[in-house]
């Protein structure tokens, strides 16, 4: 089964081909719009913005969408991301896909902003248990809200996950208090991260496919999550 290869090898076309189309709707949407606002001005002068328009609608994918036919609960971040580079391991998200409130203490001049894509799929969405609350809470008040879900780079910059989920998707990764303003999280998980590798597939030349697997720290019980916080 070379199925494995052919994700990984076959991913930069099938970003190219949706850049296209998401071009294309962008593109025709800019010239419409256009040639509504220039009905009075002179033919040439209008075929002129037209074409600027359509030219200048060329962006990249937007920062999260979805593939037609895919399932529900999947979605993608696209984002660049730079490394600060002043000793730090601090990375940026591209001003132009990060939430404003997420992301601060922008240099006047970026770093070298790398193109960056992430495939995310909900699994569950349910509650974790606060262990900072005391016994005389309320059940529901020492309860926080999260989904588990899989997370596929289809690029390996620094941090990406993190980045991506936390300055661009609005949910940052429970516990990682790096890139969440804040630690309330940190009380819920302990003294771990709930980021965790489960899978890594390498493809070998020749066919090969090598495959190595942890234990799912994540444990889905009903409408709660056990979290084990092995490191």
């Amino acid at each position: 089964d070379n199925s494995a290869v052919e994700n990984i090898c076959s991913w930069p076309l099938i970003v190219e081909r949706m850049t296209k189309e998401y071009n294309q709707l962008t593109a025709t949407a800019s010239a419409a719009s256009a040639a509504d606002e220039q009905a009075t001005h002179h033919t040439d002068d209008r075929a002129k913005a037209d074409q600027a328009n359509s030219e200048s609608s060329t962006s990249l994918l937007p920062p999260l969408f979805r593939i037609q036919n895919e399932e529900s609960d999947s979605f993608y971040i696209c984002a660049s991301i730079g490394e600060v580079g002043d000793g730090r391991f601090d990375v940026l998200v591209d001003p132009s896909a990060a939430l404003p409130s997420a992301q601060s203490n922008i240099p006047p001049v970026l770093p070298e902003m790398k193109p960056s894509l992430t495939k995310c799929t909900v699994l569950w969405r349910g509650y974790v248990q606060d262990a900072t609350t005391s016994a005389t809470e309320k059940e529901e008040e020492a309860r926080v809200p999260v989904a588990k879900v899989v997370l596929s780079p289809w690029t390996g910059r620094r941090h990406q996950l993190r980045v991506h989920l936390s300055r661009v998707a609005g949910c940052p990764i429970l516990g990682d208090v790096a890139y969440t303003k804040g630690t309330v999280d940190r009380g819920a998980v302990g003294s771990r991260m709930c980021l965790h590798a489960k899978e890594l597939v390498i493809p070998l030349i020749g066919g090969q496919i090598h495959t190595f697997t942890a234990r799912d720290p994540f444990v889905v019980d009903g409408d709660s999550i056990q979290l084990d916080n092995f490191c």
